[in-house]
């Protein structure tokens, strides 16, 4: 069987068979789940601090901090989703 992608780049033919091979899947899925974990922890640890010290975070500079937190969390978990399921 003959394992070769060879997609069409306005003009100029691209192999991409070596893109899908079972090592590439799994260097790709385990670089991807160690970047998901680091960046939830840390996002989390953003949200959690801002929340426990509510009263030394105060103004429009923290609510805006908290809001890119909370945005990436959730961009996080949605482009999880779209990439395994």
């Amino acid at each position: 069987m003959n394992n070769t992608y060879i997609v069409n780049y306005g003009g100029l033919l691209v192999d991409l068979s070596c893109a899908f091979t079972e090592t590439y899947k799994l260097y790709t899925g385990i670089s991807i789940g160690i970047l998901f974990i680091i960046t939830m922890f840390g996002n989390s640890l953003v949200l959690l601090c801002i929340c426990k010290y509510r009263e030394q975070f105060k103004g429009s500079y923290y609510i805006m901090i908290g809001n890119l937190a909370l945005t990436d969390l959730l961009f996080g978990f949605v482009s999880i989703y779209i990439i395994y399921c």
